[in-house]
């Protein structure tokens, strides 16, 4: 991953590099160690570009697989999806991505590789991931704010994919009650 995160300019932090080595891990069988990962690190530190670059070394290394990013909110989707479709136009991605491919309309935002693959962004406040089927990761940012029926709504679009994994990221949860991962959320 690291190699090919390196010829298309994705470098990452020490911290980072280690980061993904766990996240990739693999048991005997050459199935993911851990299919859920959950990653509370402080705002503004590198989640976006880092779980970005695994996104599209994974897109890369495997034609037809679908990652779908969704966060709480429309708006940090989509600011995910700007900073995503940023790192997918540079030079070295032109033989993975065709730049003027990429769909930005609101709601139905998508980095199509010309190996079939894609990440898709959606929010989940709407439920627009219900439907979707065979995601081989599934990005859960704002996982802070994760709510029961948001999980179960998302969970079934992983059945039929080969070795699926899903990464929940978010911010560790503030003394003045912020919500933790996984707790109910009203709006």
């Amino acid at each position: 991953m690291r190699e090919v995160c390196r010829n298309v300019g994705i470098l990452f932090d020490p911290w980072q590099a280690d980061m993904n080595t766990a996240i990739l891990g693999k048991n005997a069988a050459g199935l993911y160690a851990a299919d859920t990962v959950a990653i509370s690190i402080c705002r503004q530190a590198g989640k976006t570009y880092d779980i970005g670059g695994l996104l599209f070394a994974d897109c890369i290394i495997n034609p037809g697989t679908l990652a779908v990013w969704t966060a709480h909110h429309f708006t940090v989707t989509r600011e995910s999806f700007m900073a995503l479709k940023a790192m997918a136009e540079v030079p070295q991605m032109r033989a993975h991505v065709d730049p003027d491919a990429i769909t930005t309309g609101a709601g139905n935002e998508c980095i199509p590789f010309r190996n079939g693959s894609r990440i898709m962004f959606k929010a989940r406040e709407s439920g627009a991931v219900r439907g979707v089927a065979k995601v081989r990761r599934l990005v859960l940012d704002e996982a802070q704010i994760l709510s029961e029926q948001a999980m179960a709504d998302l969970a079934p679009t992983m059945n039929q994919a080969t070795n699926p994994q899903v990464i929940l990221m978010g911010t560790p949860p503030k003394a003045d009650g912020q919500l933790g991962v996984l707790q109910e959320h009203s709006p």
